[in-house]
């Protein structure tokens, strides 16, 4: 199984991942029952069509979830429904510009064979970048309102790219830029909609306990499981987490697990 586990690993459609995070300094996110039965309420709410759960558990200072992410038109379809058109400037600047900016490499140029420093000038030539015409356009009509878009902005302009460019997946990507435009979009939509849920019970907490700062220790993190087996695996460790931390002797005795 994977160990690679970070703030910012692309969450892809159709893969699965173990999410999990805990309190500021290991402090308590939940103090009452219906802390619990709110958390997952919310969750269900905020995360509806954008991923399927398989498996969660819920301890007094920190949670853990296994999920899968549902394919790039129902996050689409679902961010349209619910009206998730605020997108965020920094990812429009950091990735969305880049969609434009991105330049054809190794132009096809054929030459005959030179010798000394026009083989090195040659060399230096094939390696430039040329922007094709079609980005220059895009620019024209993208660049100087861009910050302004709405998803539905940015999906009009993901129906403009070259197919080639915006179809290339990268299942298993490390970072954001490994992946397609249109699974940048998507890996930020189902990211943004979790920070949003944790922010809003985060909020709560802090309301009804009279309290103030951080609940979370940080962006919640989370690990890509690559086949069954590391599915499988995670559900397991998930369902007995309450074990392994003593708080209930089997399966079927603590309240907050699936």
């Amino acid at each position: 199984m994977s160990t690679h586990s970070d703030i910012s690993l692309p969450l892809t459609p159709g893969e699965f991942y173990h999410i999990y995070n805990r309190g500021n300094e290991k402090r308590l996110i939940f103090f009452e029952r219906g802390h619990y039965f709110r958390f997952l309420q919310k969750l269900a709410e905020y995360m509806k069509g954008y991923v399927d759960f398989y498996a969660y558990a819920l301890l007094p200072n920190h949670f853990h979830l296994c999920i899968e992410i549902k394919s790039t038109e129902e996050i689409i379809n679902e961010a349209k429904k619910t009206k998730f058109l605020d997108i965020d400037s920094l990812f429009k600047r950091r990735y969305v510009m880049s969609w434009l900016m991105k330049e054809l490499s190794q132009p096809n140029i054929k030459t005959p064979q030179t010798e000394g420093e026009n083989d090195i000038a040659f060399e230096h030539a094939t390696r430039l970048t040329v922007p094709p015409i079609w980005n220059e356009q895009l620019l024209l009509k993208h660049l100087p309102k861009i910050i302004e878009y709405s998803l539905f902005d940015l999906v009009e302009l993901l129906n403009e790219l070259p197919e080639q460019d915006n179809k290339v997946c990268t299942k298993h990507a490390s970072y954001l830029e490994e992946l397609s435009p249109e699974r940048q979009l998507v890996s930020y939509l189902v990211s943004e909609r979790f920070r949003r849920f944790l922010l809003s019970h985060a909020r709560y907490i802090n309301e009804t306990r009279g309290r103030t700062g951080s609940l979370f220790q940080k962006a919640f993190r989370r690990k890509h499981l690559f086949d069954p087996s590391d599915v499988k695996s995670v559900i397991t460790y998930i369902n007995h987490n309450p074990i392994h931390h003593g708080i209930g002797g089997d399966y079927n005795s603590y309240d907050w697990t699936s």
